[in-house]
């Protein structure tokens, strides 16, 4: 967690103000008298949420309906696409059309198509975006011979498809009479395919002037850029690999010492899938690691059987099924590892296809056809914080300020957050030596808002406070080149409170400083 907005706040390099006037400083005029000055430096109204947002560079501050502050950390797990599902049934077309130079070789008048050699499926039906249907033959034959190749498990506006040639007689010498459409191969686009018994067939018959049957000699065929835009049925068992991720959380980026413990952290696993199959998440690895480097691993119920997705039936072609799986307290050890200093989430999360192998279920993909897994993680603002430590470090050059004698600075603070701040600031030379700090002590600067049993902010605090900064601390940090920013956040007790977005700290901050005559 960045603070130097915070501190900006305290000694005045930067923040959020409103007009809000504090009587404690009304009587802070800009005059003179002697060599001493009091200035009104300024009056500020800050809302954590004003604060938190500056804070955090890749959380989500969120606002529940009861006004309770939430950081949100989300993370894509796995993402997976129809187009994607389909390479692997179309690269078995082309891998089958290459099984010679030439093609697929027709050494009958009728082959079956091997794909389920290669892919565990069954297929009950295809449709076709793109693709091209090429074929070639030669005729030895000394007769005319009329040849009709038929595909007759592929559908054009309804229709087996059907091609028509004739070759002439073979003269017994020279090249034979033959046919190729290489050159002008069949467009395939919005073919449907639907196989005969889980199988594929090319047919031929070739027949001389007589109407007797011959056989074809040199007879090739070729499936070349087979895309699919659907297909149903039962689709495989397949694994589909999910990448080891991380989702970064930087609540804790200036921690250095004591502990914030959150009541109430969840983690949601929420699935979007217009995928037409059964599909299971397999999770390979769920760790949370903390600040100091521990990591725990998620478990639950949920996480050793897997979470099956919601998916749309052969009905509900094109809708997306969403559901969400949350991890509590009640079905996970979630609070166990994210109640206190959570670093990271690391996942490895993989889907699952037709995971029962049930092949009695036809389902579909088709081509726009999605699943989503995503992560959110949940650390609501409420909780205790005891000696919570953060530093940050900002540079400084004060060489036009030499000729300042002293300087007090007076902060008079109304508080509704339950948090109270002790602060401290460390000079650091050129040398990066540490030469001094502003007081012997910690200085509270901010009182907590007291709460009742609920954790609920009941009142305010007021304080009002004097830092003087003089003789060697004040040339020590007139000298400095950094400051070494340290707060030090606490609840009231160790009991839950809970940060809402009415609750507000108000700063009235004036001067007094001298100069050399």
């Amino acid at each position: 967690m960045k603070i130097q907005y915070f501190f900006s706040l305290l000694i005045l390099i930067g923040g959020i103000w409103s007009c809000d006037q504090l009587d404690e400083l009304e009587d802070i005029q800009g005059v003179q008298y002697d060599a001493e000055y009091a200035v009104p430096l300024a009056n500020l109204g800050v809302s954590l949420d004003r604060i938190l947002q500056n804070f955090e560079e890749r959380a989500t501050l969120t606002v529940d309906p009861e006004g309770l502050f939430h950081f949100e950390y989300a993370g894509e797990v796995l993402t997976e696409t129809g187009s994607e599902v389909f390479e692997e049934i179309e690269q078995t077309f082309q891998e089958i059309t290459d099984i010679t130079p030439n093609g697929i070789p027709v050494l009958l008048p009728r082959i079956p198509i091997p794909y389920k050699d290669e892919l565990d499926i069954e297929v009950d039906l295809i449709r076709l975006k793109q693709g091209q249907f090429s074929y070639e033959f030669q005729s030895l034959n000394p007769d005319e011979v009329t040849v009709q190749i038929d595909l007759p498990q592929f559908f054009q506006d309804g229709s087996p498809m059907s091609f028509t040639h004739t070759l002439p007689a073979y003269s017994g010498s020279g090249n034979p009479p033959s046919f190729s459409n290489k050159n002008n191969p069949v467009d395939l686009s919005r073919i449907e395919v639907i196989p005969q018994n889980d199988t594929i067939y090319i047919e031929y018959t070739a027949t001389n002037s007589n109407g007797v049957p011959v056989l074809l000699n040199n007879f090739f065929i070729r499936f070349d850029n087979i895309k699919l835009s659907y297909a149903q049925g039962f689709l495989g068992t397949n694994v589909y690999d999910g990448p080891l991720d991380t989702i970064e959380i930087d609540f804790f980026d200036a921690w250095i010492a004591g502990d914030v413990y959150f009541e109430r952290p969840e983690i949601t696993y929420i699935l979007e899938n217009s995928f037409g199959i059964p599909t299971r998440s397999i999770v390979n690895r769920f760790d949370v690691v903390n600040i100091e480097g521990a990591s725990l691993a998620l478990e639950s119920p949920l996480v050793e059987s897997g979470i099956d997705f919601p998916y749309p039936t052969l009905e509900e072609v094109g809708q997306v099924k969403t559901a969400e799986y949350l991890f509590t307290k009640d079905n996970s050890n979630i609070e166990d590892i994210l109640s206190s200093k959570p670093d990271r989430v690391i996942y490895d999360i993989d889907a699952l296809t037709h995971p029962d192998e049930n092949r009695e279920i036809r389902g579909f993909i088709t081509d726009s056809s999605y699943y989503k897994v995503k992560v959110l993680v949940d650390l609501p603002l409420e909780g205790s914080a005891a000696d919570f430590e953060a530093r940050d470090t900002v540079e400084v050059n004060l060489d036009d300020f030499q000729d300042l004698d002293s300087v007090g600075v007076k902060i008079v603070a109304e508080n509704t957050l339950p948090l109270s701040v002790d602060i401290q600031i460390f000079f650091v030379d050129e040398n990066g030596v540490l030469t001094e700090m502003l007081s012997d002590n910690d200085i509270r600067v901010i009182e907590a808002a007291p709460v009742d049993e609920n954790g609920d902010v009941t009142g305010s605090s007021d304080l009002t406070t004097f830092i003087p900064i003089a003789d060697s601390r004040l040339q020590a940090l007139l000298d400095a080149k950094e400051l070494v920013l340290k707060a030090v956040f606490s609840t009231p007790s160790d009991s839950p409170v809970r940060i809402t977005e009415e609750q507000r700290l108000q700063l009235g901050i004036g001067a007094i400083f001298k100069i050399s005559n």
